[in-house]
């Protein structure tokens, strides 16, 4: 009961979180309007962007796969991509429970230890960080004036700065590392930590399966190939509107990018802060705010709709597909 009354608590902070900045976002917008603007959009693009994101899922569980064979056995395609879909079911529940969902229903369907497959998740969010990265220096290559005064206008420094101004901080810091140290100690002589290390080998054993990949250009292949179907998924939208389709595919890179760190924040979804980022980027590059404001609001919830529908599906399918499975 308690743990349940804590998973209840999370989850209504984070979506007070994301509705307010969403809320605030929006609270000038006139719905009529951005309804109106919605309605003349070219759903062609949606429709096709909503494509490329059902193949960069298939993509990512090809790709998870690897990894997991690399540690244990290969589960089937079918089961690893319900698992992926359902897990990003549960992200639009409560932020990062994706990834232990997914874990936990290949683990329970496909007989699997549940921390190797941890440990490939957060081998495969490594990759993804790196890729993120990578993303984010191209983009500054590309429109490094642009991203620029994005940052400046929208980003202030000052507070922190201040903060690392004040000698009492410093104090905190240095204090924190003698008392870290006393409490690792106590931890060693604890049984539990002999359990617990237990864990940790077959979580190191499943992060390290990015190093035993049979074929890592493979890997690195379908990788690169989820990114060019998350900006594919995105750029397609701009021709869905007359005020985007002259975008460039810099511009897409750039969105991407920004977005993408938007879905980063702790909320679920990224609903709010996504909008944020991506409202923000079109508006440098001249996008009046009814039209940037339906553009996000569109991509996203039709984003949004795919996983639901597809992770439900997924759901429901799991028993039927693995019937045979003895309980």
């Amino acid at each position: 009961m308690k743990q349940f009354i804590i998973k209840a608590a999370q989850f209504l902070l984070f979506l007070l979180i994301g509705a307010a900045v969403f809320y605030w976002l929006y609270r000038n917008q006139d719905a009529t309007q951005l309804w109106e603007i919605i309605k003349k959009a070219d759903f062609f693009w949606i429709w096709l962007s909503l494509g490329f994101g059902l193949i960069s899922h298939l993509i990512r569980a090809i790709r998870w796969q690897m990894l997991i064979e690399a540690s244990d056995k290969k589960p089937t395609l079918i089961n690893t991509f319900m698992s992926v879909m359902s897990g990003y079911l549960a992200n639009l529940a409560l932020p990062r429970m994706g990834e232990v969902t997914r874990c936990g229903i290949l683990s329970k369907y496909s007989n699997l230890s549940f921390v190797r497959l941890a440990g490939t998740v957060v081998a495969e969010r490594l990759t993804d960080l790196s890729f993120l990265l990578l993303l984010i220096a191209t983009s500054f290559i590309l429109e490094f004036h642009m991203l620029r005064d994005l940052i400046v206008k929208h980003v202030s420094f000052s507070g922190f700065i201040n903060l690392l101004h004040l000698w009492y901080v410093w104090m905190l810091i240095l204090a924190m590392i003698p008392l870290i140290w006393w409490i690792r100690k106590k931890l060693i002589k604890l049984s539990l930590f002999a359990k617990l290390k237990t864990l940790w080998a077959k979580f190191t054993e499943g992060f390290s399966s990015l190093k035993r990949v049979k074929n890592k250009p493979l890997y690195l292949f379908y990788s690169f190939a989820i990114w060019v179907m998350y900006f594919l998924m995105q750029y397609v939208c701009f021709f869905a509107f007359d005020v985007t389709s002259h975008l460039t595919v810099s511009a897409g890179i750039i969105i991407l990018a920004t977005g993408s760190i938007g879905m980063l924040a702790p909320v679920q979804g990224g609903i709010g802060p996504w909008h944020a980022m991506v409202i923000a980027t079109l508006a440098v590059y001249g996008i009046t705010n009814e039209s940037a404001y339906a553009f996000a609001l569109l991509v996203h919830g039709a984003q949004n709709a795919l996983v639901v529908m597809v992770g439900l599906l997924s759901l429901i399918a799991f028993p039927l597909v693995n019937s045979k499975i003895k309980k």
